[in-house]
């Protein structure tokens, strides 16, 4: 009885092409799983660093609310406890879970003086930064998460003045948001 030879060659070959089938496959779903765990990641972490902004933003649109309505020049020579954003202070604000320090510096400060005083009564500078990263007094330009300056006008449409610890009657009756910048978080 002779056996063919053609018979017995081909009987591997299907074995060969499932088993290059199954490693392409493999292949194919490895690269996959891990595409789909690095956007996981980082969607992660792209929320973080939203919320951190989110924060900071909301942490100085609290501050500037309670500067406008304050008599304080925040010019490093008045001060007072308990103020949002006191003069060259710090504030730590809690939200989304962060912690936000909140400085705030005078830029321009223009008492009432003579017949034809100015408009702009105080030009003010926040600086925001996370609270984890800086220590008090320690919020800058350089390390901001959010920038603003903010002119208030403390007089009454007819001229007349009374932003004073006694009466804050015109205190931020008019706000102009000069500069608001937002820098990334980069968790």
């Amino acid at each position: 009885m002779t056996t063919s030879r053609d018979s017995r060659d081909d009987a591997g070959a299907v074995l060969i092409l499932a088993l290059v089938f199954i490693i392409v496959i493999a292949v194919v779903l490895l690269a996959l799983v891990t595409l789909s765990g690095n956007d996981l990641l980082n969607t992660s972490n792209l929320k973080a660093q939203r919320s951190l902004e989110y924060a900071a933003d909301g942490a100085t649109t609290a501050a500037v609310q309670a500067v406008r309505n304050s008599y304080l020049a925040y010019n490093g020579t008045v001060g007072t406890s308990g103020a949002l954003c006191t003069p060259q202070g710090v504030v730590i604000t809690q939200l989304n879970g962060d912690s936000m320090i909140v400085d705030c510096t005078n830029q321009a400060y223009n008492p009432p003086t003579g017949p034809n005083p100015s408009a702009q009564t105080r030009v003010v500078n926040f600086y925001t930064c996370h609270g984890t990263s800086v220590t008090a007094g320690a919020c800058s330009a350089s390390n901001a998460l959010v920038q603003a300056q903010v002119t208030f006008d403390d007089y009454a449409p007819s001229g007349g003045y009374s932003c004073s610890p006694g009466n804050t009657t015109t205190c931020g009756t008019a706000e102009t948001i000069d500069t608001w910048v937002v820098e990334s978080a980069n968790n």
